[in-house]
């Protein structure tokens, strides 16, 4: 670890070297932040989170990995990379906007909020009073510290959070290291705006993650949510050279693709079709397109799985032909698939049949160009029906073939009960 005139030196130095690059990327995200406080619109929550990547891939590349910079190793290139798992984070998050960015519109919490931006912008303030010379502000856009503290801000201030390992790694920088390094050994006194923006944030993902967390079972209303793209990743994994690169590029595509339906399939639906045909269509680009369809189908059961195990409460219920009844029906009503057209046929203690005569995933797939795909939907039915209740619940299509993806005008599901007489509670 460098020494207090060293540490100094290479800020000094690092500063000089990117002049006047520190007061446009400073000035972008006073204008960025700006506009999303005045107008907290998602346009301006996406350009935000844009922002914070090019930011904290610029903390990454250019402040710890250039050659030369002066950062002792392997130190440099631990803390480097760190700021580039956060930077893909962060992509991920603008894709799946895990983290629904919101500004407070009124009251004491405003002002707390817009006094904590301002104090953060005003980083070169803080180090100009501490009697710093010039060269040696530190900035907003350009050092990785203000840098956290904005992306902090951004994530307490927030509707919701859903990525989890982003706000890890944002703690692991903002927590220890102001208090155990850059205030008592360098002097870095401005740096206590982080630490005290990172113990906000622990104590809310305490209480989110450790409190209500742990009673999700209350909340049977909402499913677990279920991170496709990290399925595709793990299975990707076993069957293709640089498996990141591939699922980066195929989410990059994604809200282009998105926006291209988005007027006639809801978003959640998008957001899984959506990644399988991409994945699909790069994946034929380099393989035959048997071996690209072996591939997506090894990924696409297992995600669809996970998915309909939420969507049919299997952790938070007790497994029961009519739990499996219930479920089913709630989840045509309020999932993605909701606008598929669906007549129940018997609906008794010991048979349950109903018929789709319209089916999203065959017309979106057909439009698409992938009809093909509209199969691998059809195994995922297959297998929720027939693991949920293993040997009591039977499901089946009156035959083969019976399927809009076979040409027939509807797709046929019979689910029986076949020990009625004995009712097994799975649960807790």
């Amino acid at each position: 670890m460098l020494q207090k005139q060293d540490w100094w030196e290479v800020i000094s130095n690092y500063n000089i070297s990117i002049f006047p690059l520190q007061f446009i990327l400073l000035g972008l995200g006073i204008a960025t932040f700006l506009a999303f406080v005045l107008s907290p619109r998602r346009l301006w929550a996406i350009a935000l989170k844009g922002y914070l990547i090019v930011t904290n891939l610029w903390t990454a590349f250019i402040f710890f990995l250039w050659p030369g910079r002066g950062f002792s190793s392997p130190l440099g290139e631990a803390q480097g990379g760190l700021f580039i798992v956060i930077s893909l984070l962060l992509i991920y998050d603008l894709i799946a906007n895990r983290t629904e960015l919101d500004f407070p519109r009124e009251g004491f919490k405003r002002i707390l909020a817009l006094i904590t931006l301002v104090a953060i912008f005003l980083y070169p303030l803080w180090g100009f009073l501490a009697g710093q010379e010039a060269t040696r502000f530190i900035y907003p856009g350009t050092f990785p510290c203000p840098n956290t503290a904005l992306a902090l801000f951004l994530v307490i201030t927030a509707r919701s959070r859903k990525n989890p390992l982003l706000y890890f790694l944002l703690l692991l920088w903002a927590v220890p290291f102001p208090p155990l390094v850059q205030i008592p050994k360098y002097g870095v006194y401005e740096d206590g705006i982080m630490l005290v923006l990172g113990l906000v944030m622990l104590f809310l993902l305490t209480n989110q993650y450790l409190g209500r967390g742990l009673r999700r079972n209350e909340n049977r209303e909402k499913p677990a949510s279920v991170s496709v793209a990290l399925i595709a990743l793990g299975v990707l994994k076993g069957y293709v050279n640089k498996p990141i690169f591939l699922l980066m590029k195929s989410l990059f595509a994604m809200p282009g693709f998105i926006g291209k339906y988005r007027s006639e399939y809801p978003p959640e639906f998008l957001k899984t079709c959506g990644l399988v045909t991409i994945l699909y269509s790069n994946l034929k680009k380099h393989m035959e397109k048997e071996k690209a369809f072996e591939i997506i189908r090894a990924f696409m059961i297992t995600a669809g799985m996970a998915v309909q195990q939420s969507n049919f409460r299997n952790v938070e219920e007790t497994r029961c032909f009519s739990n499996l009844i219930k479920n089913q029906q709630r989840t045509h009503r309020e999932g993605p698939t909701r606008f598929n057209k669906m007549e129940i046929i018997e609906e008794s203690d010991n048979r349950y049949e109903f018929r789709v005569s319209k089916c999203m995933f065959f017309d979106f797939f057909k439009q698409a160009g992938v009809k093909e795909l509209t199969s691998l939907m059809c195994s995922i039915d297959n297998g929720i029906f027939n693991t949920y209740l293993p040997e009591e619940v039977l499901f089946h299509r009156n035959g083969i073939g019976n399927r809009i993806a076979d040409g027939c005008e509807s797709c046929s599901f019979v689910v029986e009960n076949k020990r009625e007489d004995l009712k097994i509670e799975i649960g807790y």
